[in-house]
């Protein structure tokens, strides 16, 4: 058969009955070299736009990418364009590299940068159709991210509230919100898919690969969009409230805007005033992550966000994956005093001046997928990982009715890594990587109703000086039951 394109490259690849493509390998042919063709067929890397951050002697300046509607390689749109089939990925890395110019879009000399020069905090991906992307970046770019700098507060009341924030249970709640705002873009089986959550400091070694049949599904995928936050050398990254903040008590405003996300702990988090659960007592953290009086330094870098991509077709047997709305150890969900919430995503762990002091553990339960629920019945949970701060020790995800322990990420199993060099991804006291639990192939995955309770607990070290805020959570990828 002529093959002239990628489209045709993988209809031979699909339709080859031999047990291997040695021998057409070695066969001859125009165009670009075969193993070339084969690798970018079945990976691809997307790169967000350049951006210009402050240099490791720079003041804090968390920088918020936000590029919109950056649009795929061509072969990739053309492979999925008749909507036939779905794009499963099967396998997804992030990283942050250096911008060599504002046209560079390939892999070749890609240079990490060390989290000591920019640190990624968060970030999310949105993978999706053109109407999808131009819809989402148009509804949350054109408003404005915060009340700062006369931008108005569109978070206090849009309904695309949550497409900004990076919490368990948010990306459910965004992705309901686009289908009640754009019902003529976002229906059926097309609807933007979300990689990242929370994953930060850990990116490049914490893996996303999900087992056959299992991946994350996007159909006709054109463009992305994402959000991520980047700063400077800690303790900076936690992001104080400086005196430039206006903080108005009466109001519950601060620079006269509502705090973002609002404030939402648990009964026992409340009861024991953690200093993040109000703000007659927040002193740093999500809610004060961009300072409008805080300038870029002379001594600035530029650079991108990699996310790197391993996928296929959908095929018969293909389980779509979805984002769990669990679980967040500052949720409320345990009493039915205080209204159920996705979680207030940070908290503080007090200062400790005792050399033996004991760890500070916090645990909390929560239902594997609460409400608002887009994926009702029944799930088989294939992918968990947990999220955590410099100063975390241990995470843990039980089954609360059983008492089992589902996923256990800590230092001495190797699964919480902390780098020991001045290496991009092994940054000296630096957290830099979270290893997850996956289930399938030779594993049988967990199967659980949508209100199944799980129970998170989570260990940090305490120190002289508290930490202020830190998290505590685990991202869950699941799939229906049949």
């Amino acid at each position: 058969m002529s093959i002239d394109t990628f489209v045709q490259l993988y209809e031979f690849i699909q339709q080859h009955t031999d047990d291997n493509i040695y021998e057409w390998m070695k066969e001859p042919w125009n165009g670009k070299e075969k193993q070339e063709s084969l690798l970018r067929l079945f990976g691809f890397s997307l790169y967000c736009a350049p951006e210009r951050t402050p240099g490791k002697s720079s003041p804090i300046q968390p920088a918020l990418f936000f590029p919109g509607g950056l649009k795929f390689t061509v072969w990739v749109i053309d492979m999925f364009s008749d909507n036939q089939s779905g794009m499963v990925v099967t396998n997804f890395t992030t990283d942050i590299v250096h911008s060599h110019s504002p046209n560079n879009n390939t892999d070749q000399n890609d240079v990490s940068v060390p989290l000591f020069e920019v640190y990624n905090h968060h970030f999310a991906l949105y993978l999706g159709t053109r109407e999808e992307m131009d819809a989402y970046y148009s509804a949350v770019h054109t408003r404005g991210l915060d009340g700062i700098g006369g931008i108005p507060c569109w978070r206090d009341a849009h309904p695309l509230q949550h497409c900004d924030y990076m919490g368990p249970g948010h990306a459910q709640i965004c992705q309901q919100a686009l289908r009640d705002v754009y019902p003529e873009v976002f229906s059926g089986a097309s609807s933007p898919s979300l990689y990242g959550g929370a994953t930060g400091g850990e990116m490049r070694h914490n893996p996303h690969d999900f087992p056959e049949p299992y991946g994350i599904v996007t159909y006709r995928p054109h463009s992305y969009t994402s959000t991520a936050i980047s700063s400077t050398y800690s303790p900076l990254i936690e992001c104080p409230c400086t005196s430039d903040r206006h903080f108005n008590f009466s109001n519950g405003t601060i620079d006269g805007c509502m705090p973002s996300p609002p404030f939402s702990c648990n009964a026992l988090m409340n009861a024991t005033k953690n200093p993040s659960c109000q703000l007659e007592t927040y002193k740093s953290g999500y809610r004060c992550y961009i300072d409008p009086k805080n300038k870029l330094s002379p001594a600035t870098v530029s650079v991108r966000g990699k996310f790197t991509f391993t996928f296929h077709s959908t095929k018969e047997n293909t389980k779509p994956l979805f984002p769990m709305g669990c679980c967040d150890v500052t949720a409320n969900y345990d009493d039915q005093l205080l209204p159920r919430t996705q979680g207030n995503a940070e908290y503080t762990v007090p200062s400790c001046t005792d050399p033996e002091c004991p760890l500070h553990v916090f645990s909390n339960v929560q239902p594997i997928n609460p409400g608002p629920v887009l994926y009702d019945g029944d799930v088989e949970l294939v992918h968990a990982v947990a999220h955590g701060h410099t100063g975390v020790v241990a995470l843990e995800l039980y089954d609360e009715l059983t008492g089992d322990l589902l996923c256990r990420a800590d230092i001495a199993s190797g699964k919480l890594q902390y780098g020991t060099s001045d290496l991009p991804g092994d940054e000296m006291g630096w957290l830099v990587g979270i290893e997850p639990c996956v289930w399938g192939g030779a594993s049988t995955p967990p199967r659980f109703p949508k209100d199944h309770p799980l129970r998170t607990v989570v260990y940090y070290n305490r120190t002289v000086k508290e930490r202020s805020g830190v998290m505590g959570l685990w991202f869950l990828q699941a799939a229906k039951v049949d």
